[in-house]
């Protein structure tokens, strides 16, 4: 089991020259492991140059196995890559990468691997992580035009010149590029992969594939949305519940294949019909597609409804 305590130590860790070598060379921080007077074993980030711990007391891990270890390493560097994109290259030195959450970030760079047109990479996977990330330094480098919360910090430290970047790290920084919701039915989004993001959920869109947000018929009415979560229909066909902060609206119009506006409800008489199931749906004649109805100002509104598993209601 993982406890997370403050570190009540006042004096500083003293780094292996292992250590040193393995740390993040921009930010200066490496993670250690120390065995504790009680049996317990202390994994916490270090800032190589002051011995202190990194950040506050909150990000120290305590584990009662050595077996944990592992779980606890990646914590730890999960913590990190959301607040400053060092965790991404502390794990490509850490001695502790083993385990099905390990295999996941493996899983995940090869499927990006040959992102980069005309480049192959073979051998290493923590090779392949770096070249997975290779964009990363072309947007640091102002080639790039991403939201600073879509990537990982490179390039300077916590202190450095691209201190604004790490806010946009930040809880209000992930908020304010997150997809802004409720979001209309229809809208083209992209999931924006990165460490945080790609380890949050079983499964994640391939990259390149877009998706639709639809609407879900709930017992508490309608919606796109639910608990910071918009549902999306992705275009390899698996239907996917993706938090805000993850998510960025792709250019594109909005698909009427689940939402359609019209001032004239003669233009689509021929399509729709009256449901049974209540008054403010229709239902499609050829599909047999139930559809939501509503009047917006001088429009009216359909959307295809779903399911809370993305299936489409029909009668």
């Amino acid at each position: 089991m993982i406890h997370w305590r403050p570190y009540t130590g006042n004096k500083a860790i003293r780094l292996s020259p292992k250590e040193i070598q393995r740390a993040d060379p921009v930010a200066g921080i490496t993670v250690v492991v120390r065995p504790q007077p009680d049996g317990t074993w202390l994994v916490v980030p270090v800032k190589v140059d002051t011995g202190q711990p990194f950040g506050a007391g909150s990000f120290v891990a305590f584990v009662e196995d050595k077996s944990e270890i592992s779980e606890a390493v990646y914590q730890q560097l999960r913590m990190l890559d959301k607040m400053g994109g060092s965790g991404g290259d502390l794990a490509d030195a850490s001695r502790h990468r083993s385990g099905p959450k390990w295999d996941k970030l493996k899983q995940w760079t090869l499927s990006l691997e040959g992102k980069q047109a005309g480049q192959q990479v073979a051998g290493d996977f923590w090779e392949e992580m770096r070249f997975a990330t290779g964009p990363l330094d072309q947007y640091l480098q102002g080639r790039h035009e991403e939201n600073p919360s879509d990537v990982p910090l490179r390039g300077q430290g916590v202190d450095g010149d691209y201190f604004s970047q790490l806010q946009a790290l930040t809880e209000g920084g992930r908020k304010k590029y997150a997809l802004p919701l409720p979001v209309l039915a229809g809208t083209r989004v992209r999931f924006v992969a990165n460490l945080g993001s790609v380890l949050t959920y079983d499964d994640i869109p391939g990259d390149g594939v877009l998706g639709t947000v639809v609407t879900v018929k709930t017992s508490s009415g309608n919606v796109t949305s639910h608990e910071g979560n918009a549902f999306v229909l992705w275009d390899d066909g698996v239907f996917r519940s993706i938090l805000a902060d993850h998510l960025r609206a792709a250019k594109g119009k909005t698909a009427s294949t689940v939402r359609i506006v019209t001032a004239n409800l003669g233009d689509i008489s021929s399509l729709f019909g009256a449901a049974r199931s209540a008054p403010d749906e229709l239902v499609h004649k050829a599909t047999k597609d139930l559809w939501s109805f509503r009047k917006d100002g001088e429009q009216f509104v359909l959307e295809r409804l779903f399911s809370d598993t993305g299936k489409p209601l029909k009668v």
